[in-house]
């Protein structure tokens, strides 16, 4: 009901009534999910309550973090109506310049962005704005581990935003994940040498990826993969971060900011570090839009160190 019925009648109503039913949604799945409600709330409390958010504050953004959800979620049946003629009544863009001095050194870009606000709906407000985006990805209709339902829900969403983007995403199969990564790799080497764009989220959970590197991240000691920092290495591509952020003060309700370039140094550490950093500063102006509280312990490195 949620993904076939109750969603594409939200998508079609109008904005300001849309935004009242998906607060109301975000709510309603708040209460029916109490074990991510919960590890939600307890991430949420961790990082916070040292920042002087009081209890009730922490409650609305971890309400805040299911509307989100809900939000990014619909957003799928609302690409089949978007185009490069009417994409900016959906999307305010900032920092585009910054790609556009990127690729005039012909050497691609490699952006990278977390599960922050609605990842999925940027793929497509960047390709109708003639910045076609080839995103590396798991293939999550094939991954048993998620509901049927979500797996024939993500084929309908991974189509239409082929058809908006312009581009196939590059997928990594977890049950192939030796074989499968090595191909995606030789794909996104290919695709830079074009001077194409290329994306991926660097808020991956360590046990689905292979190499990782520790970095400080929200106070704690955490691992994230190396991927986006390596591939840089290989090809000389620079990296950019980008993030789509609903933004209730912005004309359209939401705004795809692409910021300035990472001044990568050649130390691995260091360099995810820096990107780790931007993603960092992102989340904690916006707590309630970053989708994996409930797994942030998951990234906590053996140590767990915590930073005072």
């Amino acid at each position: 009901m949620y993904f076939f019925a109750v969603l594409p009648a939200v998508a079609i109503l109008p904005p300001r009534v849309k935004r009242s039913v998906v607060c109301r949604l975000g709510k309603h799945l708040y209460e029916a999910n109490g074990f991510h409600r919960e590890a939600t709330r307890v991430s949420l409390t961790e990082v916070l309550s040292n920042r002087g958010y009081s209890t009730q504050q922490i409650t609305d953004q971890t309400v805040g973090t299911f509307e989100t959800l809900v939000a990014e979620d619909m957003d799928a049946y609302c690409f089949p109506f978007w185009n490069s003629r009417n994409i900016g009544q959906y999307y305010e863009f900032e920092g585009l310049d910054h790609l556009d001095m990127a690729l005039k050194r012909r050497k691609g870009a490699l952006l990278f962005t977390g599960h922050v606000g609605r990842p999925c709906a940027s793929l497509v407000a960047l390709g109708l704005s003639g910045y076609p985006v080839t995103h590396l990805s798991r293939d999550s209709r094939r991954e048993k581990s998620l509901p049927a339902p979500f797996r024939t829900y993500a084929r309908f969403k991974l189509k239409w935003m082929k058809k908006g983007s312009g581009r196939e995403l590059a997928f990594i199969d977890q049950d192939d994940y030796a074989q499968s990564s090595i191909a995606a790799s030789l794909r996104v080497c290919q695709l830079l040498s074009k001077n194409e764009v290329v994306s991926m989220a660097i808020d991956v959970p360590p046990p689905l990826v292979k190499s990782t590197e520790t970095c400080w991240f929200l106070n704690r000691q955490c691992r994230f993969p190396t991927g986006l920092v390596q591939l840089a290495y290989q090809t000389g591509a620079p990296v950019l971060p980008f993030f789509a952020l609903g933004d209730d003060e912005s004309r359209t309700g939401q705004k795809l900011i692409v910021q300035e370039e990472v001044k990568l140094c050649g130390d691995v550490g260091q360099d995810l570090q820096q990107c780790v950093d931007r993603l960092s500063q992102v989340i904690l102006e916006s707590p309630e839009q970053w989708l994996s509280w409930d797994s942030f312990r998951s990234f906590w490195s053996s140590d767990e160190q915590v930073r005072t």
